[in-house]
């Protein structure tokens, strides 16, 4: 009457599919920026902006420092400034880059796997936690 389980994750597996390519044939605004294939159990990702973040390090330890989920989980940083940004953040942002590299290196592992990507100079009239909250999620 209703179907097997799997014929049922069949169906919700295409229409997922169609809606996310539906949506970036319309939405999508930059070329995907991580390379490699997330692990096939990732369920969560966290997607962190981040403009001229002093205290950023704390808050991925302290993510790397929560109990973990059965399933595999991906912290995205989106490093981000606009064309107006004065040196100080630019500065800030590399070393929040370098602090991100030192750290993923350090604790990624088959359970939470930190990654960061960088925008820089984006159009101060799109600048913002918005649009780095969304190219952070477009690239989840």
């Amino acid at each position: 009457m209703y179907g097997s389980y799997r014929s049922r994750k069949v169906s919700v597996r295409i229409k997922m599919k169609y809606i996310f390519e539906s949506y970036f044939s319309r939405y999508n605004s930059l070329s995907p920026f991580i390379k490699e294939k997330p692990d096939d159990s990732l369920f969560i990702c966290v997607v962190i902006p981040s403009y001229n973040e002093p205290d950023l390090l704390s808050t991925l330890i302290s993510l790397k420092e929560c109990t973990k989920p059965s399933c595999s989980t991906e912290v995205i940083v989106v490093l981000n400034s606009h064309e107006n940004s004065p040196d100080g953040v630019f500065i800030q942002n590399e070393k929040n880059r370098k602090d991100i590299e030192d750290f993923a290196g350090k604790n990624n592992d088959r359970k939470i796997n930190f990654r960061y990507i960088s925008i820089d100079n984006i159009k101060k009239s799109n600048a913002g936690v918005g649009f780095a909250r969304k190219c952070g999620m477009d690239e989840a």
